[in-house]
């Protein structure tokens, strides 16, 4: 678990950019092609699986290394792993 008093390494500047073009790519879908709210649904819940996709094969990256290594010496979390 992480600790209290660990500082949040969050880049909301960077989630909101990443919000605002995801809102705009959506509303440029209503306009353009009248995408309808189930069809938005079902295009997050395809990214959701993505992204579990993209966690599951760097934990398994990150595993296989410390595998291999065999050196007995704990590893930091891969970079990026949770952003």
């Amino acid at each position: 678990m992480s600790d209290t008093s660990e500082e949040a390494n969050i880049r909301l500047d960077i989630v909101d950019a990443f919000y605002d073009g995801l809102d705009t790519l959506i509303d440029d879908a209503f306009e353009k092609d009248k995408i309808s709210y189930g069809e938005i649904e079902i295009a997050f819940v395809k990214m959701n699986d993505k992204i579990l996709q993209q966690k599951i094969t760097l934990m398994h990256h990150f595993l296989k290394e410390e595998d291999e290594g065999g050196d007995g010496e704990s590893k930091d979390e891969p970079h990026g792993l949770y952003r």
